[in-house]
């Protein structure tokens, strides 16, 4: 049986850096349980930006604006995928 992930965006929030990098966050679940899922690797499609989930599920990417697929992976769930579009 293929457990689900749930792609939680609590918070997209955009910080200034220099040369316009920006900051994409969330939370990642299980979507039966609601358990907050570690180790879950997010990539970002045709990038080299990406990073994984911590304890409590939470994971923040830096990156310049742009339009990009966010793919979240984890052992035993079914792959996800979701649009984002980062601006100011």
């Amino acid at each position: 049986m293929k457990n689900y992930l749930t792609l939680l965006f609590t918070s997209l929030q955009f910080f200034v850096f220099a040369q316009k990098q920006q900051s994409i966050s969330g939370y990642i679940y299980d979507a039966n349980t609601n358990q907050p899922l570690v180790g879950v690797n997010v990539q970002l499609q045709n990038t080299p930006y990406g990073t994984s989930s911590n304890l409590s599920g939470f994971y923040s990417i830096s990156l310049p604006q742009g339009t990009y697929t966010l793919i979240a992976t984890h052992i035993g769930y079914l792959l996800q995928k979701q649009e984002v579009i980062v601006s100011n």
